[in-house]
């Protein structure tokens, strides 16, 4: 009877940490959709204006043109703002964003080379095949991964205090029935 518990119980908690996986991935997914239209509808665009056929080939050259000038280093920082808003913002009566002090950094530090990176390509006009170019890229993926821990940690549910004490009561009472059956 126990075992049967304990497999309910382990099912519960697999679909609880699913729900919280499959909203954190709904929102990011619709996340990126939504804030790179420009990119990826403009490339639809500038191929349909210059009269070229509308081919797979086509289509990724046009967005690597559209994105070679730090472009990604405006949609990185912009992916920072809503992880910078999760990590200080105190909602549902949670204390504080776990790990906090450990994203915080991460963020400043990634607004710092960005903030650089995307000067640098401006002031001096790198050319779009450079390391600055490449480093966007890799800034963006980092950008975005950041984006969906932080997504999938801040819609972890907590549990109310309340339910947490009404637990370990409950518990302490069977540990305390389970002894006194034990020891007559």
């Amino acid at each position: 009877m126990n075992i049967f518990k304990k497999e309910e119980k382990s099912k519960i908690i697999l679909q609880e940490y699913w729900e919280q996986f499959s909203k954190s991935l709904i929102e990011f997914v619709m996340n990126i959709l939504i804030s790179t239209v420009p990119i990826t509808i403009g490339a639809l665009f500038i191929i349909f204006d210059n009269n070229h056929s509308l081919t797979f080939q086509t289509y990724c050259t046009t967005i690597l043109a559209v994105i070679k000038n730090g472009e990604l280093y405006l949609y990185s920082a912009t992916l920072l703002a809503p992880v910078v808003f999760l990590t200080t913002y105190d909602k549902d009566g949670k204390k504080s964003f776990p790990l906090k002090w450990f994203f915080i950094p991460i963020v400043l530090f990634l607004f710092i080379i960005i903030s650089h990176f995307f000067g640098e390509q401006r002031a001096i006009n790198l050319p779009e095949e450079g390391s600055i170019f490449t480093a966007s890229v890799y800034i963006f993926i980092l950008t975005v991964i950041l984006y969906f821990l932080v997504l999938l940690i801040s819609n972890k549910k907590i549990k109310p205090a309340s339910d947490i004490m009404k637990e370990s009561e409950i518990d302490f009472e069977k540990q305390y029935e389970e002894r006194r059956k034990r020891n007559g």
